[in-house]
């Protein structure tokens, strides 16, 4: 509105005046720093307070890429091994010097990189194959699917195991509004397995199951 007026030649008018008297409107060095900075810049915003020293050390270039690529693969890693695959990839740079934790932390969330809850997804199940079939399985018909199916009638079957000697890591990294989701191998270590089958009629929610 000030620039507006400017340029419409209204800002020495007495009522624009009192207001600049009273601090509540804009001195006319503002308003011709607001049109230099459009002329030059495109834009009146407010420029950011750096003190004139700009942060140094900040991931950028190469390893700001090697470190998006290495959180797409391995979204469930931790800093240290992020902090090694940076070391490794820069092996013939003499003057490389360790990231910090916490510029890290401020490169993931420039590229808008978000800490969330993580699931691991086994090899098998992005195969074309098993693909297909579970596109299958909710766009068609019985008997290829369930699309025509009363969901009353569907019985949810599913495995589930665990064990004391080790954990999968339960959160991640990725970006934001995406599902973070790790592809990984199934353990063949001695574990409790748990074999549920639950039918999806809400009037007899029948369920079954078994434990080995």
């Amino acid at each position: 509105m000030a620039v507006q007026n400017r340029l419409n030649g209204h800002d020495a008018s007495a009522a624009i005046v009192q207001l600049q008297q009273q601090h509540l409107y804009p001195h006319p060095s503002s308003i011709e720093r607001f049109i230099n900075r459009q002329n030059t810049v495109g834009h009146s915003r407010p420029y950011r307070h750096t003190g004139n020293a700009h942060a140094k050390g900040e991931i950028e270039g190469m390893d700001l890429i090697y470190l998006s690529v290495h959180r797409s693969f391995l979204p469930k890693g931790t800093y240290a091994e992020l902090h090694a695959y940076l070391h490794v990839m820069n092996l013939q740079n003499p003057t490389f010097l360790p990231y910090s934790d916490s510029q890290i932390a401020r490169a993931q969330n420039r590229i808008h990189l978000t800490r969330k809850r993580c699931s691991t997804t086994a090899y098998q199940a992005l195969q074309p194959r098993n693909l297909q079939w579970r596109t299958n399985y909710w766009n068609m018909n019985y008997p290829f699917g369930i699309r025509n199916i009363n969901p009353r009638f569907v019985i949810d079957i599913d495995e589930a195991s665990g064990s004391v000697d080790g954990a999968n890591r339960s959160c991640g990294v990725c970006l934001k509004g995406n599902r973070a989701r790790e592809v990984g191998p199934y353990s063949k270590s001695e574990k409790v397995q748990l074999l549920l089958a639950v039918l999806g009629d809400q009037a007899n929610p029948e369920r079954w199951f078994e434990i080995w």
